[in-house]
């Protein structure tokens, strides 16, 4: 193989420049053993909670998190060309998951599986489709106010679908307004055990976050509630806990798809792919400026499909570009991917000797800590500068929460992705009026 320059193109070259990965295990330096072990640590902590809440929000079971997490840091390290960018269960993805396969489990835990399986398939399969048109480089154009609209709504929706969870109520509604009217007819039948366990659970969160500043504070508090529940029998006060884990390994199930249900996968995974696509590139962007070196957008997309991919081959859901977990790698001192490959490892040795802890852990927890995390996803004075820049870029964000809020998670990421297109387009119409 021929370069432009009329350079010949070892194998091993072409290897390494189709999996980064292996370029990184070849040319790692010793002296950042110790840095990628310590963040790999301080990665595997802020994990661990994350991956067995956002399961919970993906429609899955928790051990379904843990493999997600896993696939998709060995797929993601062998194809990217980011040194610090964590992906696995996201909040955000997880939401959208649970939201487009709804409709075809009916609740059905077996079904939810196989559907989160073939919409993980069809994420990648639409990623790398991206990757090889080479559409990296437009993910700016489609980003922040889609992504802020959209990180609004999906907050408000996340709370709303804890509240039954946290104040002890069934609710049989799952879209937010009727949600909603449904609890304040419930109120009454709070079972309180259970609220004032998720009530300590948010207290215990707000105190962390003031007082540790180096790891996020569902880290500490999950640990708190982890020895609590082993010291404490919760079920005896009525407060449900996680029970036995079961179907460690990834279990043989025929499920049948009709055109229909294709259909709605297909619309669900566009979706998906329009809030990991942006995300994700500018996230890996973000870190590549800051610790001064260059990523190739088309491969982060790869590397993001394939990790898609890898997830749906264990019976995992899909999966995006963390923020927390990227900022964490970055401040805790990582220096290349092997600091995500040794929080895996870290997650793996606590599976094998300590996930009969988990088995004690209340679910109202899951739930306050998930109710924390749509509180801390709302940001209001973004969405208040971009009024004062650019309205029409805020009308966007705007446009994009209300339809989450109200029309659904998956029309909404759709209506707020085509409004700013159609801006878009209008301001390329109209070059000399276009804000740049």
């Amino acid at each position: 193989m021929l370069t432009s320059n009329n350079k010949k193109v070892t194998f091993w070259e072409k290897i390494y420049s189709t999996l980064p990965g292996l370029k990184t295990i070849k040319e790692y330096h010793v002296e950042d053993l110790g840095p990628d072990i310590l963040a790999g640590l301080v990665i595997s902590l802020v994990l661990l909670p994350s991956t067995l809440a956002y399961a919970e929000l993906a429609g899955f079971g928790p051990v379904a998190g843990i493999y997600s997490a896993i696939a998709a840091s060995i797929a993601y390290f062998l194809f990217t060309t980011s040194r610090h960018m964590n992906v696995g269960p996201d909040g955000a993805v997880a939401l959208l998951v649970g939201t487009a396969i709804l409709p075809l489990s009916g609740g059905d835990p077996a079904k939810a599986i196989i559907a989160g399986t073939w919409l993980a398939v069809f994420t990648g399969l639409i990623l790398i489709m991206a990757a090889k048109f080479k559409l990296g480089v437009i993910a700016s154009f489609l980003s922040t106010p889609v992504l802020l609209g959209y990180l609004n709504g999906a907050a408000l929706v996340i709370i709303i679908s804890q509240w039954g969870k946290f104040f002890g109520i069934t609710l049989d509604h799952s879209d937010f307004v009727p949600r909603l009217i449904e609890w304040f007819e419930k109120i009454s039948q709070t079972h309180m055990e259970t609220f004032i366990t998720g009530i300590i659970t948010l207290i215990l969160l707000i105190i962390a976050r003031r007082l540790i500043k180096r790891v996020p504070p569902l880290v500490p508090v999950f640990f708190i509630a982890l020895i609590a529940g082993l010291i404490i029998d919760f079920n005896v006060v009525g407060v449900e806990t996680i029970g036995e884990i079961r179907n460690l390994a990834p279990q043989s199930m025929d499920f049948s798809f009709n055109f229909n249900d294709i259909a709605t996968l297909a619309m669900g995974a566009l979706g998906l792919s329009m809030l990991i696509f942006p995300e994700g590139i500018l996230l890996s962007r973000s870190m590549a400026e800051k610790h001064n070196y260059n990523i190739d957008p088309d491969k982060e997309l790869m590397a993001l499909g394939v990790a898609n991919i890898a997830t749906a081959a264990i019976q995992g859901f899909s999966v995006g570009g963390s923020q927390t977990r990227t900022l964490v790698n970055s401040a805790s001192g990582g220096k290349t991917q092997m600091a995500n490959l040794a929080s895996i490892v870290f997650l793996t040795i606590f599976m094998i000797f300590a996930a009969e802890a988990i088995t004690h852990l209340p679910k109202v927890t899951i739930a306050a800590i998930l109710i924390y995390t749509g509180f801390t996803l709302v940001d209001l004075p973004s969405v208040k500068f971009m009024w004062t820049q650019h309205r029409q870029t805020a009308w966007i964000a705007i446009t994009t929460t209300a339809a989450v809020v109200f029309i659904g998670v998956l029309p909404g990421i759709l209506l707020g992705t085509s409004f700013s297109i159609a801006i878009l387009l209008s301001e390329l119409a109209r070059p000399q009026d276009a804000l740049l």
